[in-house]
């Protein structure tokens, strides 16, 4: 049998983590004497990684010191590893409609999350689900939304990329599977919402988890081959 593939993002797709993430960006701006954010800013700043979100963060006057960034990026991961369970869980639903899609589809994670963090969080919070393929920044030379960084989950995953659906919660998300030509469900419990999900061309739109496991399920049944 063929399955269909099912690659998500993780955060506001799978897991509500942003007061963690927001919490140590703000610790290690802190840390170096740099001015801090409401957490609700943050859904403005994340999705390209963690030197993209310092650039938007920090004085004009650093945003070309890269040793600096680097710094800032390095004390971020050290913090985020050490601290990345306080406030995140999996959104109401989300683990038991993975154990129900993984029987009849291929899992993966899609994130420009830094690798090794993504794999972590991946293992603590979803240690029943059998994701196939994980990919994060670091482990590519490509971000999302840029589709080189598709052609990159392709090759390595051994998905069909006529197979893949794409799952995410951001402009990002939907700019990535526009770039590559792929289906997509847009979800709006995240960081995004409906109107740009829409605007910039994802193929559905998932209000709760069960609208986003019927879809699932559909593309499944029209995907796979027996």
């Amino acid at each position: 049998m063929n399955k269909a593939s099912i690659v998500f993002d993780m955060d506001g797709t799978l897991l509500d983590s942003l007061k963690d993430i927001a919490s140590n960006f703000n610790s290690t701006l802190a840390y170096y004497g740099l001015k801090t954010y409401p957490i609700s800013m943050y859904r403005e700043m994340l999705g390209y990684g963690p030197i993209q979100t310092f650039k938007k963060t920090i004085p004009q006057s650093l945003v070309d010191d890269d040793l600096f960034i680097n710094e800032l990026v390095n004390h971020f991961k050290k913090t985020y590893w050490e601290n990345a369970f306080t406030y995140s869980t999996p959104y109401e639903g989300i683990i038991e409609m993975l154990k129900e899609i993984q029987m009849k589809c291929d899992l993966a994670v899609f994130s420009n999350k830094p690798q090794a963090l993504l794999e972590y969080i991946t293992s603590h919070y979803f240690s029943d689900i059998d994701f196939k393929y994980i990919q994060g920044s670091g482990s590519s030379p490509y971000l999302k939304p840029e589709k080189e960084s598709v052609d990159v989950l392709v090759k390595r995953s051994g998905f069909s990329k006529e197979n893949i659906l794409f799952v995410g919660d951001t402009v990002i998300d939907a700019k990535t599977a526009k770039a590559a030509n792929l289906k997509s469900v847009g979800v709006t419990w995240g960081m995004g919402n409906e109107e740009d999900l829409v605007s910039l061309g994802m193929t559905s739109i998932a209000n709760t988890v069960d609208e986003l496991k019927k879809l699932i399920l559909q593309f499944s049944f029209s995907h796979s081959t027996y």
